[in-house]
C-alpha cells in the first residue's frame, strides 16, 4: 500500500541511530499518536499498511528496534527494559523534530513489540491505550528453559543452509497463507542478514516477566490473537489484563499485518477512540 505521506528518519538513542517510519496525518490530527512496535526478527516495515490506514487522523510511528531493520545495534544483547528506553529516547527526539505532541499516545505491538509496548506503558504515564497482537507471556519455568536453550533455537550461523531451512519450515507452519512466495522469501532474507544477532530479541523477551507486568497494567487493552505459534499462550494471557478486550483473528498468521484493510483500521480506530 503506497502512502505519499510516509517518510523515514533517523534519530539518536543510547545505542546509536534509530530508524523510524513516520506517517504524517492527512489533516489536523484529532487523536493522539499511535506508536507501533514490530516482532523479532523483523522491522517497522511490518506496519506499512497500518501506517497508511491509521494516519488519516493521527501521527503513526513505527521504529526499528535497536539491532533490527536499519537501527544501530547494541554492542551486546540488551535487556527488554534497555531496548524500550532506547525507543522512548528516540520518540522524544522525533516528536520534537517533527513538531507533534507526545503528551498522550497509544502503543501497539506484535509479539516482541507487544512486550515493548507493555514495558513503555509500565513506566510512561503518557501511554493511553494498548493493542497487543499476540503476547509471549510465558511462565517463569518456561522462560528459564527457553533462555537455557536459546543457543539451540536455530542452527548456528556457519555458512550452511541449515538456518534457512529451519526458517522455511517455520514459515510453512505459521506464515499467513495470503503471503506469496516473494513476500516469504524477503521475510526469510531479513532474518538471515542479522546473523547471530537474530536471536537477541528472543533473549530479551525470555528474560522479562511479562505475566507480572500485564497483571499490573491498568490500561484499556485490545488483545488480538492470530493463529500462529503464540496462539495458546496469548489466549491464556488475555485474562491477566483487567481492562482487556480479547478477539480471535481467524485465518491470520505471521505477516497478517500486511493485509490490514479498512475494516481492520475501523475496528482499531473504534477501540482507540472509545467508540
Amino acid at each position: 500500500m503506497q502512502h505519499s505521506r510516509l517518510r523515514r528518519a533517523y534519530v539518536p538513542s543510547r545505542f546509536g541511530q534509530l530508524h523510524v517510519r513516520i506517517a504524517e496525518p492527512e489533516a489536523v490530527p484529532v487523536a493522539p499518536p499511535l506508536v507501533c512496535f514490530h516482532q523479532t526478527p523483523s522491522h517497522g516495515g511490518d506496519w506499512d499498511a497500518v501506517l497508511a490506514l491509521m494516519s488519516r487522523d493521527r501521527w503513526v510511528i513505527a521504529p526499528d528496534t535497536p539491532g533490527y531493520g536499519q537501527s544501530d545495534a547494541p554492542p551486546e544483547p540488551a535487556s527488554l527494559e534497555a531496548l524500550a528506553a532506547a525507543l522512548s529516547e528516540g520518540l522524544e527526539v522525533l516528536a520534537a523534530d517533527e513538531g507533534f505532541a507526545l503528551t498522550r499516545y497509544d502503543a501497539m505491538g506484535h509479539h516482541t513489540g507487544s512486550v515493548l509496548a507493555a514495558e513503555l506503558a509500565r513506566h510512561d504515564s503518557r501511554v493511553r491505550h494498548l493493542v497487543f497482537c499476540s503476547l509471549p507471556a510465558f511462565g517463569e519455568a518456561a522462560r528459564q528453559d527457553m533462555l537455557r536453550g536459546i543457543d539451540g533455537m536455530f542452527p548456528p550461523v556457519d555458512g550452511s543452509l541449515a538456518r534457512a531451512e529451519q526458517l522455511h519450515a517455520f514459515q510453512s507452519s505459521f506464515a499467513d497463507r495470503r503471503l506469496d512466495g516473494a513476500q516469504r522469501q524477503v521475510a526469510m532474507a531479513e532474518c538471515l542478514r542479522l546473523g547471530e544477532r537474530m536471536d537477541w530479541g528472543y533473549c530479551a523477551v525470555f528474560d522479562y516477566d511479562l505475566i507480572a507486568v500485564l497483571s499490573a497494567l491498568p490500561h484499556r487493552a485490545l488483545i488480538l490473537n492470530s493463529e500462529d505459534d503464540l496462539n495458546a499462550v496469548t489466549g491464556e494471557a488475555a485474562g491477566l489484563l483487567e481492562r482487556g478486550i480479547y478477539r480471535e483473528l481467524e485465518g491470520c498468521g505471521h505477516g497478517f499485518l500486511a493485509f490490514a484493510d479498512e475494516a481492520f483500521a475501523g475496528d482499531l480506530r473504534a477501540f482507540l477512540d472509545g467508540h
